[in-house]
C-alpha cells in the first residue's frame, strides 16, 4: 500500500499510546512500519505496550520516553 510505504521513513512521536485511541493509533502506525516514540507517564504500561507492538508487528522501531507533560 502507498500509505505503508510512506510511513517506513517516518518517525512519529505519540502520547497516550498505552491505552484507548492512542494505543489504537500506535498499533496502526506500527503496522505501517513507522518508527514510534511513545511518551507515557506509567513506565510499566509503556513497556508492556512496546512489547505488544514488537510481538504483533515484528518491529524493533519502538521507543519509550517516560514523562508527564
Amino acid at each position: 500500500m502507498k500509505n505503508e510505504e510512506n510511513m517506513k521513513d517516518k518517525t512519529i512521536l505519540i502520547t497516550g499510546a498505552t491505552s484507548g485511541i492512542g494505543k489504537a493509533t500506535a498499533t496502526e502506525l506500527a503496522k505501517m512500519g513507522a518508527h514510534l516514540i511513545s511518551i507515557a507517564r506509567n513506565k510499566h504500561k509503556a513497556l508492556k505496550t512496546k512489547v505488544e507492538l514488537i510481538k504483533l508487528h515484528s518491529t524493533k522501531n519502538s521507543e519509550v520516553l517516560i514523562a508527564a507533560l
